[in-house]
């Protein structure tokens, strides 16, 4: 598991985290913090509902926006867990902006690749394929 540059706990960071349950997953299972991003807001309701059932709730906090509209240097921090479920295009995009703002951490895309990024390890969840990235202090995986 990263941590922060500073010590602090690592941060799982769910971008497009619909109803909470790879934060849930992350942060009921490993002592971390989260931050999700969803823009449904009846999704929003079942993440925190689901959050507060695993007992995590104090530990992660769920925003209604899109990831993506979040201001450059905002989002990722050195050591974050970044988890994604995205379509190709969306992986696409977050790897240009993984590989402009996140120094040092982990990467793990449900479902689609990061192209041109080297995956560290690859298995199957429940159906679907989990790659995992490693990111170093020279950006990109």
């Amino acid at each position: 598991r990263p941590r922060g540059a500073d010590g602090d706990r690592t941060r799982v960071l769910d971008l497009g985290c619909g109803d909470a349950r790879w934060l849930v997953a992350a942060c009921a299972g490993f002592e971390c913090d989260g931050v999700g991003y969803e823009g449904d807001a009846a999704l929003l309701g079942k993440g925190r509902a689901a959050l507060r059932e695993a007992g995590v709730a104090a530990r992660v906090e769920l925003r209604a926006t899109d990831f993506f509209g979040v201001e450059k240097g905002e989002l990722f921090r050195d050591g974050d867990v970044v988890v994604a479920y995205l379509f190709r295009d969306g992986c696409a995009k977050l790897a240009a902006r993984l590989a402009g703002e996140l120094r040092r951490g982990v990467v793990v895309c449900v479902g689609f690749e990061l192209r041109g990024w080297k995956c560290v390890e690859a298995r199957e969840t429940a159906g679907l394929k989990v790659r995992i990235y490693e990111v170093d202090s020279d950006g990109g995986g």
